[in-house]
């Protein structure tokens, strides 16, 4: 399995299960179709103010080269860098402040401000 894939399958198994705690404003989310994915996304997060393209990296570095490569997607695509030493709870913790903030600039009608 390449290491794209399983860093995918760690924020899955992260934030994914529905029968942990999870905040009150984050719905559920689904991995990319492959066309999807062949357009730059990893997986969509269904939040109380609608749904929200998720990629996924394993470094910064490889998280700014996405951003040069979808210029396009920046105001609308949440990207995440997920090293390989993050712990299942530091994952959950950065995804979910990550989509938080995510949450907060729609509904405050903001442009997204990129972070890692």
């Amino acid at each position: 399995m390449r290491i794209g894939q399983e860093t995918e399958n760690r924020v899955m198994d992260a934030v994914g299960n529905p029968q942990e705690i999870r905040p009150v404003w984050f719905i559920g989310i689904r991995r990319a179709t492959v066309t999807e994915d062949q357009l730059g996304y990893d997986a969509f997060v269904q939040l109380d103010v609608g749904i929200v393209p998720l990629q996924i990296k394993t470094s910064t570095k490889k998280t700014s080269a996405w951003r040069k490569k979808h210029p396009d997607k920046k105001n609308t695509t949440v990207v995440i860098s997920i090293p390989g030493h993050l712990t299942r709870d530091e994952i959950r913790d950065k995804v979910f402040l990550r989509l938080w903030k995510r949450r907060l600039e729609i509904l405050l009608g903001l442009p997204q401000i990129p972070t890692g």
